[in-house]
């Protein structure tokens, strides 16, 4: 899937919104610090120029394997994911990594403290 990620500073929800849709993405989502558009690989760069007619820089933007599937863990497997995925991401051998992990809002503080 295509993937842009736009600090919601640059633009406004109904703005990003209406670019994402006119440009063909197959979703918009905004949570408190970005704007996110999915779009399907063979579309991704015609998305992307339509929004680059009003939006200059991105967050990032690029080809990402996204889950079909989430899963809900408990706290205590959370946590060991979580420390397992940094200790990947640690090592220099790992360019990306991808889970499928979806964090319960619930206790996500307690976790990252």
């Amino acid at each position: 899937m295509g993937v842009i990620r736009i600090d919601k500073k640059k633009i406004s929800d109904n703005d990003i919104l209406e670019l994402a849709i006119n440009g063909g993405a197959e979703d918009c989502s905004s949570n408190n610090q970005h704007h996110e558009v999915i779009t399907a690989k063979d579309n991704f760069y015609k998305v992307k120029l339509e929004i680059e007619k009003k939006i200059q820089e991105f967050i990032s933007s690029g080809i990402e394997w996204l889950p079909i599937n989430k899963i809900l863990l408990d706290q205590e497997k959370t946590k060991f994911v979580l420390n397992f995925l940094e200790t990947l991401e640690d090592d220099d051998d790992v360019q990306h990594v991808y889970a499928n992990l979806e964090i319960n809002n619930n206790f996500e503080e307690k976790i990252l403290i």
